[in-house]
């Protein structure tokens, strides 16, 4: 499904398969209006086996929003949820984030168009970091600012099922976008990115075109409608548009980004398939995951092995061979000072640490 695309609308009427909350209205007030009969209804009809609930324009409001939470806890058909203009705000996607904790089978959801914030994003995040089956978000026409775009990149560090994320006209700003390119750095499933008319300026467009240097996954990005150049934003999109057209380019630029090196250590030089196997290990001890492993892994199996340097280290990429030993192993200590090291059978590393992923 894809957003901003049309639902088959769930209508049902059958007093039998009413709602809880539908009955608590009656015994409060004797009657149900109109309007909210009908959502409830489709809330029912969805617990009985429906799998498109489609509440676009219906006004269910943040009450409305908890009450289809408390169906997707326990239900296991719907799949896809359009609940486009309905003036849901913080305390409705909070309640959203909860359902979706414990829900299995929405794969699709369109809030596009309500009153989510800053806090309805954290919550949401929040959400999606515990659920494995959400692809398609669509959070576009919110009021959701760098706060909320912050708190939405981290949770894309972690989560490996969304691939499309729609956070077209909120308020983000260069703040938000550079955690954003933050959070795709180490994000190896997000496909579109639609960015939209936020509040994105040069600073912002830099940033996220460093992030998606180490990115291999984004093949469609949306920057319109923003306070930045041309130049920044076709520098950004530049890149997008070789990770659809040229992926092999793509892998060589992230393996360059985060510091691949084609030496192995003189005692126990790899080839092909052990480079690329050693990485994965090295990958997986240090609980490393996303596309810039992934494509600087590609990239290390592939490349040529370079003559050792005297004292029989590896060359860094970017040094010289002539590089002493003692000069080496002092960049070594340093590497082992300020991260995580982890040695393959294979006999190359991977060093993590402040200035990034490095393979030596």
């Amino acid at each position: 499904m894809k957003v901003g695309s049309s639902y088959s609308c769930i209508w049902f009427h059958s007093k039998s398969n009413a709602s809880l909350a539908t009955k608590d209205m009656l015994a409060k007030t004797g009657r149900v209006p109109r309007a909210e009969r009908k959502v409830l209804e489709k809330i029912a009809k969805a617990g009985a086996g429906a799998t498109k609930v489609d509440l676009g324009g219906a006004g269910i409001g943040d009450g409305g929003a908890t009450q289809l939470a408390d169906m997707l806890r326990e239900n296991a058909t719907v799949t896809e949820m359009n609940l486009y203009r309905n003036q849901i705000g913080d305390e409705g996607a909070r309640a959203l984030a909860d359902g979706l904790r414990e829900n299995v089978t929405v794969t699709a959801i369109v809030l596009r168009n309500n009153q989510i914030g800053d806090e309805g994003a954290r919550e949401l995040a929040d959400g999606l970091r515990e659920n494995a089956t959400v692809t398609e978000m669509s959070l576009d026409s919110n009021q959701i600012g760098d706060e909320g775009a912050r708190a939405l990149a981290d949770m894309l560090r972690e989560n490996a099922t969304v691939t499309e994320m729609n956070l077209n006209n909120n308020r983000v700003g260069d703040e938000g976008t550079r955690a954003l390119a933050d959070g795709l750095r180490e994000n190896a499933t997000v496909t579109e990115l639609d960015l939209g008319y936020n509040q994105i300026g040069d600073e912002g467009a830099r940033a996220l075109a460093d992030g998606l240097r180490e990115n291999t996954t984004v093949t469609e990005m949306n920057l319109c409608g923003h306070p930045m150049s041309d130049a920044a934003r076709q520098a950004a999109l530049d890149l997008v548009a070789q990770n659809k057209s040229d992926p092999a380019a793509a892998a060589a630029r992230v393996a360059a980004a985060v510091g691949v090196v084609a030496v192995p250590a003189a005692e126990a030089a790899p080839g092909g398939g052990g480079a690329a196997a050693a990485v994965s290990d090295a990958a997986a001890a240090l609980g490393l995951a996303g596309a810039a492993v992934a494509a600087a892994g590609a990239a290390l199996a592939a490349a040529p092995p370079a003559a050792p340097v005297a004292g029989g280290g590896g060359a860094r990429r970017g040094s010289s061979s002539s590089s002493s030993s003692s000069s080496s192993e002092e960049e070594e200590e340093e590497d082992e000072a300020e991260g995580a090291m982890v040695s393959s059978g294979a006999g190359w590393r991977l060093v993590s640490n402040a200035r990034g992923v490095h393979f030596v």
